[in-house]
């Protein structure tokens, strides 16, 4: 079969077919590739690497056997040397265990486990009948003597089995390093590889899409464009290629085989209905049908107009009426606006009077709250006055009553030397009237202390009664104070709210002026509308009659079409 006949669809069908392939094949590849180093990694994980870990295991073991024989050297008790004793039988059994597992794990190391295997029984049998010994001895003297035969028989093969063992798990582990960067190459080999393939089929693929779509598809696509197109000019002697083929192309191909036919037929139908008969009849026809269609047109378009000049005399009425309504109402509006405009600025003229009012009440109440605060100030001072009289008057009450007991005294004294004058007779006389002249002053003292002391009581009363009557003028000053500070306070706050109220009416004021001013604005506005609304009635009026013209010269032109 050849590539023309194959359907376009079935064309991109391979291309894209013949792409798959190559990604399938690559990426099949790649996945068997993977899969072998995959298993390759399992194996060196589950293997070589668990082999290395029991290796070492056994070492550790080993070396866990050797310090407890020679713990058992150094032990002097039975239950100590029978604890050890099984610790070593423990690790000899787990060494021989261990060292089975690793010879199934890696057959193909078995010459270098059996070796091993070889220097560990040797190191256990040299290392059995000192051991046995050292843990069968508890004197200090056999103690020694078991340590250096364990040294002297067991140390050098048990150093050579530990160092096989050593040598043993490095290269496990040396082998298994090579066995991953060996996997880790091959892993990159494998990547570019198949991006190599990947990228070689995609580019193999897309040159052949592009061979297939440009000779199988675009380049005979093309021919046959560039045939019609010479078809459409009037060339009908033009060859169409392509009319064999079986896919899209050749259906194409044969349809325009057909149009080229249809053409050559077309023209020469043309050539013989070419008659000057059928022409005039031909024009008169069209003629007539065109000038019915046009007084058709004509006739709808004049009604439209007619009745669009209608509504146009209705609605340029209906503006001048609300034009002048509207001038109407702005005119009153502006006269209510003005008069509240001036009835604002009297109520701000008014509260900033009453600001200034309440501002000199507030410098009043501060100043009779400073006097009271200064007569309070004044009483306090004059209470601590009065308080300190009183306190003096009680002082002197207390030299009262000191002169009392003194004149108290002089008379029982005066009267004891009246007795001792009368006791001596004629001689004691004079003594006696010195006696009775003190006795008298005493009691002339004793009577002027009393009245004295009764003054002085009167005194401390009034004194009493004076500081509790200062007391209260104090407390009467201090509340008239306090309520002077909460009138000043108030009265602040009314200024604050006077002087809040008078600029929010001066600005309403100024918010009334600029309605004013737009009230004139539209007032303006509402007569240029009418204005508007009567040039726009008279150009209706003016349509309605360039209307009828126009209807009686179509009439006219109508006329003279039909007797040409």
């Amino acid at each position: 079969m050849r590539m023309d006949d194959l359907k376009i669809g079935t064309k991109i069908v391979l291309v894209i077919g013949v792409m798959a392939v190559i990604v399938i094949g690559a990426g099949s590849f790649a996945a068997f590739e993977m899969k072998i180093i995959d298993d390759s990694y399992s194996d060196v994980i589950n293997r070589v690497n668990t082999s290395a870990t029991l290796i070492a295991r056994t070492n550790r073991i080993f070396t866990r056997y050797g310090r407890n024989a020679y713990s058992l050297a150094l032990e002097s008790t039975e239950d100590g040397n029978a604890r050890l004793m099984a610790d070593v039988i423990d690790s000899q059994n787990s060494v021989n265990t261990l060292i089975t597992s690793i010879r199934q794990k890696v057959p193909e190391y078995r010459t270098e486990i059996d070796a091993v295997d070889l220097k560990v029984q040797a190191a256990f049998s040299a290392c059995t009948a000192p051991i046995k010994y050292a843990g069968s001895v508890t004197t200090p003297e056999d103690i020694v003597k078991a340590g250096l035969r364990l040294k002297k028989e067991c140390d050098q093969p048990f150093e050579e089995a530990s160092a096989l063992l050593v040598h043993q798990t490095d290269s496990l582990i040396e082998h298994a390093k090579r066995t991953a960067k060996n996997l880790h190459e091959e892993t990159h080999t494998t990547i570019y590889i198949t991006l190599g393939g990947i990228t070689t089929g995609l580019i193999l693929g897309t040159l052949f899409g592009l061979w297939i779509s440009r000779n199988a598809i675009v380049m005979p696509l093309d021919r046959l464009g560039r045939t019609m197109k010479s078809l459409a000019d009037g060339d009908l002697s033009a060859t169409i290629d392509g009319s064999d083929r079986k896919d899209e192309v050749g259906d194409m191909a044969r349809t325009v085989e057909v149009f080229k036919t249809n053409a050559i037929d077309r023209r020469r139908l043309e050539e013989r209905e070419k008659t000057a008969i059928v022409t005039r009849e031909k024009r008169t026809r069209q003629v007539e049908n065109l000038t019915r269609s046009f007084e058709d047109a004509v006739a709808n378009m004049l009604d439209g107009i007619s009745n669009a000049t209608g509504q146009l005399e209705s609605t340029a009425s209906a503006m001048n009426t609300n034009a002048e309504q509207t001038s109407r109402q702005a005119s009153h509006v502006g006269e209510s606006t003005s008069r509240a405009s001036s009835n604002v600025q009297a109520v701000a003229s008014a509260a900033e009077e009453l600001s200034v009012s309440i501002s000199e009440i507030s410098r009043q109440v501060v100043q009779s709250s400073q006097t009271a605060r200064t007569a309070a100030e004044e009483a306090q001072s004059t209470d601590s006055i009065v308080r300190g009289l009183a306190e003096n008057s009680n002082k002197i009450g207390e030299v009262v009553n000191l002169i009392t007991d003194i004149a108290s005294q002089t008379n029982l004294l005066a009267l004891n030397a009246t007795i001792e004058a009368a006791r001596a007779g004629e001689a004691g006389k004079g003594f006696a009237v010195v006696a009775n002249e003190v006795k008298h002053l005493a009691n002339q003292t004793a009577r002027a202390t009393e009245e004295i002391s009764n003054q002085i009581g009167s005194v401390q009363s009034a004194t009493t009664l004076a500081v509790k009557a200062i007391g209260g003028i104090v407390s009467r000053i201090n509340e008239i104070n306090h309520i002077a500070d909460a009138i000043a306070a108030a009265v602040e706050e009314q200024s604050a709210a006077t002087r809040e109220i008078a600029r929010n009416v001066q600005e309403a004021a100024h918010s009334t002026e600029d309605v004013v001013r737009n009230i004139v604005d539209v007032t303006n506005a509402a007569s240029e509308t009418g204005t508007a609304a009567n040039q726009f009635l008279t150009a209706s009026h003016n349509l309605t009659n360039q209307t009828s013209t126009l209807d009686g010269e179509v009439k006219k032109f109508l006329k003279g079409v039909r007797s040409a």
